[in-house]
Protein backbone atom coordinates (compact mmCIF):
# COMPACT_ATOMS: atom_id res chain seq x y z
CA UNK A 1 0.00 0.00 0.00
CA UNK A 2 1.08 3.80 -0.60
CA UNK A 3 1.70 5.46 2.26
CA UNK A 4 -0.33 8.46 3.03
CA UNK A 5 1.22 11.52 1.04
CA UNK A 6 1.65 9.64 -1.79
CA UNK A 7 -1.81 8.53 -2.01
CA UNK A 8 -2.81 12.31 -1.31
CA UNK A 9 -0.38 13.26 -3.69
CA UNK A 10 -2.48 11.29 -6.67
CA UNK A 11 -5.73 12.48 -5.39
CA UNK A 12 -4.51 15.54 -5.98
CA UNK A 13 -3.44 14.99 -9.60
CA UNK A 14 -6.57 13.36 -10.15
CA UNK A 15 -9.13 15.71 -9.17
CA UNK A 16 -6.71 18.68 -11.26
CA UNK A 17 -7.42 16.40 -14.29
CA UNK A 18 -11.20 15.71 -13.82
CA UNK A 19 -11.48 19.57 -13.08
CA UNK A 20 -10.05 20.42 -16.22
CA UNK A 21 -11.83 17.87 -18.06
CA UNK A 22 -15.45 18.90 -17.05
CA UNK A 23 -14.77 22.72 -18.35
CA UNK A 24 -14.00 21.63 -21.55
CA UNK A 25 -16.80 18.69 -22.02
CA UNK A 26 -19.93 20.98 -20.40
CA UNK A 27 -22.10 22.00 -23.21
CA UNK A 28 -23.78 24.76 -23.20
CA UNK A 29 -27.56 25.19 -23.95
CA UNK A 30 -28.09 27.55 -27.18
CA UNK A 31 -30.31 29.54 -24.84
CA UNK A 32 -27.73 29.91 -22.89
CA UNK A 33 -26.09 33.90 -23.03
CA UNK A 34 -22.16 33.94 -22.94
CA UNK A 35 -22.21 35.98 -19.08
CA UNK A 36 -24.28 33.03 -18.11
CA UNK A 37 -21.80 30.81 -19.53
CA UNK A 38 -18.82 32.58 -17.82
CA UNK A 39 -20.37 32.16 -14.85
CA UNK A 40 -20.65 28.27 -14.70
CA UNK A 41 -16.88 28.34 -15.96
CA UNK A 42 -16.01 30.46 -12.60
CA UNK A 43 -18.10 28.49 -10.67
CA UNK A 44 -16.61 24.85 -11.55
CA UNK A 45 -13.05 26.88 -11.41
CA UNK A 46 -13.96 27.72 -7.41
CA UNK A 47 -15.39 24.22 -6.31
CA UNK A 48 -11.60 22.71 -8.03
CA UNK A 49 -9.75 25.29 -5.89
CA UNK A 50 -11.30 24.50 -3.06
CA UNK A 51 -11.45 21.01 -3.06
CA UNK A 52 -7.14 21.50 -4.32
CA UNK A 53 -6.73 23.72 -1.10
CA UNK A 54 -8.47 21.02 1.43
CA UNK A 55 -6.75 18.43 -0.07
CA UNK A 56 -3.72 20.11 0.34
CA UNK A 57 -4.44 20.80 3.97
CA UNK A 58 -5.29 17.09 4.90
CA UNK A 59 -2.19 15.90 3.24
CA UNK A 60 0.07 18.16 5.35
CA UNK A 61 -1.77 16.58 8.61
CA UNK A 62 -1.51 13.38 7.67
CA UNK A 63 2.09 14.27 6.62
CA UNK A 64 2.69 15.98 10.18
CA UNK A 65 1.13 12.46 12.05
CA UNK A 66 3.61 10.26 9.98
CA UNK A 67 6.70 12.73 11.27
CA UNK A 68 5.36 12.45 14.76
CA UNK A 69 5.40 8.64 14.92
CA UNK A 70 8.71 7.07 17.48
CA UNK A 71 9.38 10.47 18.49
CA UNK A 72 10.46 10.72 22.26
CA UNK A 73 8.20 13.01 24.52
CA UNK A 74 11.35 15.09 25.60
CA UNK A 75 13.19 15.08 21.89
CA UNK A 76 13.96 18.31 21.59
CA UNK A 77 13.03 20.37 18.28
CA UNK A 78 15.74 19.51 15.71
CA UNK A 79 14.67 22.71 13.33
CA UNK A 80 17.21 24.79 15.38
CA UNK A 81 19.82 22.28 14.09
CA UNK A 82 18.21 21.36 10.80
CA UNK A 83 16.46 22.20 7.10
CA UNK A 84 13.01 21.07 7.13
CA UNK A 85 13.48 18.75 4.06
CA UNK A 86 16.15 17.28 5.95
CA UNK A 87 14.13 16.13 8.77
CA UNK A 88 12.46 13.22 7.06
CA UNK A 89 15.31 12.12 5.50
CA UNK A 90 17.56 9.37 6.06
CA UNK A 91 19.40 9.55 9.71
CA UNK A 92 22.88 9.22 7.73
CA UNK A 93 22.00 11.63 5.13
CA UNK A 94 20.64 14.34 7.33
CA UNK A 95 23.67 14.42 9.48
CA UNK A 96 26.15 14.67 6.71
CA UNK A 97 26.28 18.82 6.98
CA UNK A 98 26.67 18.57 10.39
CA UNK A 99 29.97 18.01 12.56
CA UNK A 100 29.18 14.72 14.48
CA UNK A 101 31.62 14.03 17.25
CA UNK A 102 31.44 10.44 19.36
CA UNK A 103 31.55 9.91 22.91
CA UNK A 104 34.78 7.66 24.26
CA UNK A 105 36.60 5.90 27.19
CA UNK A 106 40.14 6.09 28.16
CA UNK A 107 42.17 8.01 31.23
CA UNK A 108 41.54 11.42 31.60
CA UNK A 109 44.59 13.68 32.87
CA UNK A 110 44.83 17.52 33.58
CA UNK A 111 49.07 17.77 33.23
CA UNK A 112 50.76 20.60 34.64
CA UNK A 113 53.69 21.83 33.64
CA UNK A 114 57.13 23.81 34.62
CA UNK A 115 60.70 24.29 33.57
CA UNK A 116 63.37 23.15 35.19
CA UNK A 117 66.81 23.62 36.54
CA UNK A 118 69.44 20.48 36.43
CA UNK A 119 72.28 19.62 39.35
CA UNK A 120 73.50 16.33 39.85
CA UNK A 121 72.60 15.71 43.19
CA UNK A 122 74.64 15.99 46.12
CA UNK A 123 75.02 14.28 49.66
CA UNK A 124 71.64 14.94 51.93
CA UNK A 125 71.58 14.74 55.37
CA UNK A 126 68.34 13.20 57.86
CA UNK A 127 67.21 15.68 60.68
CA UNK A 128 65.81 15.61 63.69
CA UNK A 129 62.63 17.78 63.05
CA UNK A 130 59.95 18.95 65.45
CA UNK A 131 57.70 21.69 66.68
CA UNK A 132 56.98 20.68 70.10
CA UNK A 133 58.25 19.15 73.31
CA UNK A 134 61.91 17.12 73.25
CA UNK A 135 63.03 14.50 71.35
CA UNK A 136 64.40 11.17 72.81
CA UNK A 137 66.98 8.64 70.75
CA UNK A 138 65.82 5.25 71.42
CA UNK A 139 67.93 3.11 68.31
CA UNK A 140 70.11 3.41 65.39
CA UNK A 141 68.68 1.38 63.32
CA UNK A 142 71.24 1.83 60.19
CA UNK A 143 74.68 1.62 60.43
CA UNK A 144 77.61 3.69 58.16
CA UNK A 145 77.80 2.16 54.77
CA UNK A 146 74.44 0.67 54.49
CA UNK A 147 72.33 0.86 51.40
CA UNK A 148 68.78 2.28 52.09
CA UNK A 149 65.84 2.89 50.21
CA UNK A 150 64.25 6.63 50.41
CA UNK A 151 61.78 6.62 53.06
CA UNK A 152 63.32 3.25 55.08
CA UNK A 153 63.72 4.03 58.88
CA UNK A 154 66.94 5.44 60.11
CA UNK A 155 66.53 5.58 63.73
CA UNK A 156 63.64 5.43 66.27
CA UNK A 157 63.00 7.98 68.22
CA UNK A 158 59.83 9.59 70.83
CA UNK A 159 58.86 12.63 72.11
CA UNK A 160 57.35 12.80 75.46
CA UNK A 161 53.70 13.97 75.68
CA UNK A 162 51.62 12.90 78.30
CA UNK A 163 48.19 11.79 77.40
CA UNK A 164 47.31 13.67 80.45
CA UNK A 165 48.27 17.20 79.03
CA UNK A 166 46.93 16.45 75.79
CA UNK A 167 43.12 16.06 77.46
CA UNK A 168 43.80 19.10 79.20
CA UNK A 169 44.41 21.06 76.10
CA UNK A 170 41.53 19.41 74.54
CA UNK A 171 39.28 20.37 77.26
CA UNK A 172 40.19 23.70 77.33
CA UNK A 173 39.41 24.24 73.71
CA UNK A 174 36.05 22.83 74.63
CA UNK A 175 35.56 25.76 76.67
CA UNK A 176 36.55 28.31 75.40
CA UNK A 177 34.65 27.15 71.67
CA UNK A 178 31.22 26.94 74.33
CA UNK A 179 31.90 29.99 76.00
CA UNK A 180 32.62 31.88 72.48
CA UNK A 181 29.28 30.43 71.18
CA UNK A 182 26.97 31.45 74.69
CA UNK A 183 28.81 35.35 74.66
CA UNK A 184 28.23 35.66 70.90
CA UNK A 185 24.91 34.67 71.21
CA UNK A 186 24.23 37.03 74.57
CA UNK A 187 25.96 40.21 72.40
CA UNK A 188 23.29 39.75 69.98
CA UNK A 189 20.64 39.98 72.00
CA UNK A 190 21.93 42.75 73.99
CA UNK A 191 22.25 44.75 70.65
CA UNK A 192 18.90 44.20 69.31
CA UNK A 193 17.72 45.93 72.94
CA UNK A 194 19.43 48.74 72.84
CA UNK A 195 18.72 49.38 69.58
CA UNK A 196 14.77 48.73 70.14
CA UNK A 197 15.32 50.95 73.29
CA UNK A 198 17.41 53.98 71.41
CA UNK A 199 14.59 54.22 68.80
CA UNK A 200 11.78 54.44 71.58
CA UNK A 201 13.25 57.34 72.85
CA UNK A 202 11.36 60.35 71.82
CA UNK A 203 13.81 63.61 71.53
CA UNK A 204 15.97 63.26 68.82
CA UNK A 205 19.00 64.46 70.17
CA UNK A 206 18.76 61.50 73.14
CA UNK A 207 18.27 59.05 70.67
CA UNK A 208 20.97 59.61 68.69
CA UNK A 209 23.04 59.54 72.02
CA UNK A 210 21.83 56.17 72.60
CA UNK A 211 22.26 54.89 69.11
CA UNK A 212 26.16 55.84 69.55
CA UNK A 213 26.61 54.38 72.26
CA UNK A 214 24.50 51.11 70.84
CA UNK A 215 27.57 51.41 68.27
CA UNK A 216 30.07 51.80 70.87
CA UNK A 217 29.11 48.70 72.26
CA UNK A 218 29.09 46.75 69.49
CA UNK A 219 32.62 47.45 68.52
CA UNK A 220 33.80 46.63 72.05
CA UNK A 221 31.63 43.17 71.75
CA UNK A 222 33.27 42.37 67.99
CA UNK A 223 37.01 43.19 69.16
CA UNK A 224 36.36 40.25 72.41
CA UNK A 225 34.76 37.91 69.97
CA UNK A 226 37.88 38.13 67.47
CA UNK A 227 40.72 38.52 70.36
CA UNK A 228 38.99 35.08 71.62
CA UNK A 229 38.91 33.35 68.16
CA UNK A 230 42.18 34.05 68.15
CA UNK A 231 43.25 32.59 70.69
CA UNK A 232 41.16 29.39 70.06
CA UNK A 233 42.96 28.74 67.05
CA UNK A 234 46.43 29.39 69.15
CA UNK A 235 44.78 26.48 70.81
CA UNK A 236 44.24 24.20 68.05
CA UNK A 237 47.52 25.38 66.68
CA UNK A 238 48.92 23.89 70.21
CA UNK A 239 46.85 20.51 70.27
CA UNK A 240 48.17 19.77 66.73
CA UNK A 241 51.65 20.24 67.78
CA UNK A 242 51.48 17.79 70.65
CA UNK A 243 49.16 14.90 68.58
CA UNK A 244 52.37 15.09 65.85
CA UNK A 245 54.74 15.09 68.53
CA UNK A 246 52.99 12.20 69.81
CA UNK A 247 52.79 10.25 66.89
CA UNK A 248 56.49 10.76 65.64
CA UNK A 249 58.66 7.57 66.33
CA UNK A 250 61.53 7.30 63.90
CA UNK A 251 63.60 9.43 61.42
CA UNK A 252 63.91 8.33 57.84
CA UNK A 253 66.17 8.36 54.96
CA UNK A 254 65.19 11.36 52.72
CA UNK A 255 66.63 9.82 48.93
CA UNK A 256 68.00 6.62 48.49
CA UNK A 257 71.62 6.12 49.09
CA UNK A 258 74.45 4.88 51.58
CA UNK A 259 74.81 6.13 54.73
CA UNK A 260 78.21 7.98 54.42
CA UNK A 261 78.32 8.98 58.45
CA UNK A 262 76.04 9.67 61.44
CA UNK A 263 75.57 12.26 64.48
CA UNK A 264 76.78 11.59 67.46
CA UNK A 265 73.48 9.85 69.39
CA UNK A 266 73.01 8.84 72.73
CA UNK A 267 70.44 6.26 73.60
CA UNK A 268 67.90 7.82 76.32
CA UNK A 269 69.29 11.22 75.02
CA UNK A 270 67.33 14.56 74.13
CA UNK A 271 68.03 15.39 70.40
CA UNK A 272 68.04 18.99 69.69
CA UNK A 273 65.20 20.36 66.87
CA UNK A 274 67.37 20.41 63.50
CA UNK A 275 69.86 18.50 64.38
CA UNK A 276 71.76 15.77 62.01
CA UNK A 277 71.45 12.14 62.49
CA UNK A 278 73.05 10.93 58.92
CA UNK A 279 74.07 12.30 55.91
CA UNK A 280 73.47 9.98 52.89
CA UNK A 281 75.63 9.61 49.69
CA UNK A 282 73.42 8.78 46.67
CA UNK A 283 74.05 6.58 43.85
CA UNK A 284 74.58 9.36 41.08
CA UNK A 285 71.41 10.60 40.18
CA UNK A 286 70.30 13.73 38.78
CA UNK A 287 68.14 16.27 40.62
CA UNK A 288 65.72 19.14 39.26
CA UNK A 289 63.85 22.31 41.08
CA UNK A 290 60.70 24.05 39.54
CA UNK A 291 58.58 26.27 40.90
CA UNK A 292 55.65 25.25 42.72
CA UNK A 293 53.91 28.06 43.69
CA UNK A 294 49.98 25.88 43.61
CA UNK A 295 51.65 22.95 44.89
CA UNK A 296 50.57 20.98 41.70
CA UNK A 297 54.00 18.62 42.07
CA UNK A 298 53.43 16.96 45.10
CA UNK A 299 55.66 14.75 47.53
CA UNK A 300 55.52 11.27 45.93
CA UNK A 301 54.11 12.33 42.98
CA UNK A 302 55.81 10.94 39.72
CA UNK A 303 56.80 13.28 37.25
CA UNK A 304 58.08 13.59 33.43
CA UNK A 305 61.50 15.90 32.90
CA UNK A 306 61.67 16.63 29.00
CA UNK A 307 64.97 17.44 27.94
CA UNK A 308 65.19 19.73 24.45
CA UNK A 309 67.78 21.07 22.55
CA UNK A 310 67.16 22.70 18.79
CA UNK A 311 67.51 19.38 17.50
CA UNK A 312 66.79 16.34 20.43
CA UNK A 313 63.77 15.85 22.53
CA UNK A 314 64.21 12.95 25.00
CA UNK A 315 62.22 12.90 28.27
CA UNK A 316 62.63 10.85 32.05
CA UNK A 317 60.68 9.77 34.62
CA UNK A 318 61.34 10.94 38.31
CA UNK A 319 59.98 11.55 41.30
CA UNK A 320 59.52 14.45 43.51
CA UNK A 321 60.96 14.41 47.05
CA UNK A 322 60.97 18.22 47.89
CA UNK A 323 59.29 17.18 51.86
CA UNK A 324 62.25 15.46 52.51
CA UNK A 325 64.96 18.07 51.23
CA UNK A 326 62.79 21.14 53.31
CA UNK A 327 61.85 21.95 56.12
CA UNK A 328 58.15 23.46 56.64
CA UNK A 329 59.80 26.99 57.02
CA UNK A 330 61.79 26.83 53.79
CA UNK A 331 58.84 25.04 51.56
CA UNK A 332 56.52 28.20 53.18
CA UNK A 333 58.66 30.31 51.53
CA UNK A 334 60.89 28.70 48.68
CA UNK A 335 57.97 27.02 46.52
CA UNK A 336 59.58 24.93 44.86
CA UNK A 337 59.78 21.00 44.11
CA UNK A 338 63.03 19.32 44.07
CA UNK A 339 62.54 16.25 41.44
CA UNK A 340 65.13 13.39 41.29
CA UNK A 341 66.00 11.49 38.18
CA UNK A 342 67.76 8.24 36.96
CA UNK A 343 71.61 7.32 36.23
CA UNK A 344 70.38 7.38 32.43
CA UNK A 345 68.98 11.20 32.77
CA UNK A 346 72.40 11.64 34.61
CA UNK A 347 74.49 10.15 31.39
CA UNK A 348 72.04 12.36 28.62
CA UNK A 349 72.77 15.68 30.28
CA UNK A 350 76.83 14.87 30.74
CA UNK A 351 76.77 14.24 27.19
CA UNK A 352 74.41 16.01 25.47
CA UNK A 353 73.74 19.71 25.17
CA UNK A 354 70.48 20.90 26.71
CA UNK A 355 68.87 24.42 25.87
CA UNK A 356 65.21 24.00 27.94
CA UNK A 357 64.40 21.36 30.95
CA UNK A 358 60.39 21.33 31.49
CA UNK A 359 58.61 18.94 34.06
CA UNK A 360 55.60 17.86 33.72
CA UNK A 361 52.70 16.40 36.51
CA UNK A 362 49.68 15.10 36.12
CA UNK A 363 47.21 17.05 38.60
CA UNK A 364 44.00 14.51 37.88
CA UNK A 365 44.16 10.90 36.46
CA UNK A 366 40.71 9.56 36.02
CA UNK A 367 40.98 5.89 34.15
CA UNK A 368 37.86 4.43 32.38
CA UNK A 369 36.39 7.97 32.06
CA UNK A 370 33.94 8.78 29.47
CA UNK A 371 35.30 11.74 27.08
CA UNK A 372 34.06 14.01 24.25
CA UNK A 373 36.06 16.72 22.70
CA UNK A 374 35.22 20.51 23.96
CA UNK A 375 33.49 22.10 20.92
CA UNK A 376 30.58 19.19 21.49
CA UNK A 377 28.92 20.82 24.97
CA UNK A 378 27.05 23.67 24.68
CA UNK A 379 27.16 26.17 28.10
CA UNK A 380 24.30 27.76 29.19
CA UNK A 381 23.69 29.70 32.25
CA UNK A 382 26.96 28.11 33.87
CA UNK A 383 25.53 24.48 32.72
CA UNK A 384 26.71 22.16 30.20
CA UNK A 385 24.32 20.86 27.80
CA UNK A 386 24.81 17.58 24.96
CA UNK A 387 22.78 17.78 21.89
CA UNK A 388 22.36 13.92 21.44
CA UNK A 389 21.76 11.78 18.05
CA UNK A 390 19.34 9.13 19.17
CA UNK A 391 18.40 6.06 17.54
CA UNK A 392 15.98 6.50 14.92
CA UNK A 393 17.77 9.99 14.21
CA UNK A 394 16.16 12.75 16.43
CA UNK A 395 17.37 14.48 18.51
CA UNK A 396 17.61 14.74 22.28
CA UNK A 397 19.37 18.32 24.13
CA UNK A 398 20.49 17.12 27.94
CA UNK A 399 21.91 18.32 30.28
CA UNK A 400 26.10 16.61 31.21
CA UNK A 401 28.12 16.94 34.85
CA UNK A 402 31.33 17.65 33.53
CA UNK A 403 34.27 16.23 36.15
CA UNK A 404 37.38 18.63 34.42
CA UNK A 405 38.60 19.64 31.15
CA UNK A 406 42.18 19.49 29.75
CA UNK A 407 42.12 22.42 26.85
CA UNK A 408 40.43 19.85 24.50
CA UNK A 409 38.52 17.41 25.74
CA UNK A 410 36.00 17.38 28.79
CA UNK A 411 35.24 14.54 30.91
CA UNK A 412 31.67 13.98 31.37
CA UNK A 413 30.85 12.17 34.80
CA UNK A 414 27.27 11.88 33.34
CA UNK A 415 24.47 12.38 30.90
CA UNK A 416 26.49 10.49 28.26
CA UNK A 417 28.09 7.05 27.62
CA UNK A 418 30.51 5.72 25.64
CA UNK A 419 29.56 5.48 22.05
CA UNK A 420 26.75 8.59 22.24
CA UNK A 421 27.03 10.75 18.78
CA UNK A 422 26.24 14.52 19.73
CA UNK A 423 25.90 17.49 17.64
CA UNK A 424 28.76 19.99 17.41
CA UNK A 425 26.51 23.32 18.46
Amino acid sequence: MLPIRMRKTACLFALLLCAGSLSGCVESPKQTTPSAQKEAQDTTQEAAQDAVQGTTQEAAQDAAQEEAVDTPEDAVDVSYYLNEKALHADPENQLASYQIETAFKGTFRITQSAKAQFYVQDSVAAYARYDYGTMIFDELVSSTGKYVEAGEVIAKVHIDVKESDLTQVRLALTRMEERLSDDRSRYEKEERELEIEAYEIEDFHDRGVALRQREEIKENHKQDIENRTKEIEKTKEQLAKMETAAALKEITAPISGYIRDVGVLVKGRAIPNETMVAVLEPQKSAIVWVNNPDNAFRYGKEVTVTCANTTNEESFTGVVITPSLMSVAEQATDRRACIRLDDECVKYLETAMVDTITAKVNTVEQEDAVMIKAEALEIEEEEFYATVVLENGSFLKKKVLVGGMNGETFWVMEGLKENDRVVVP
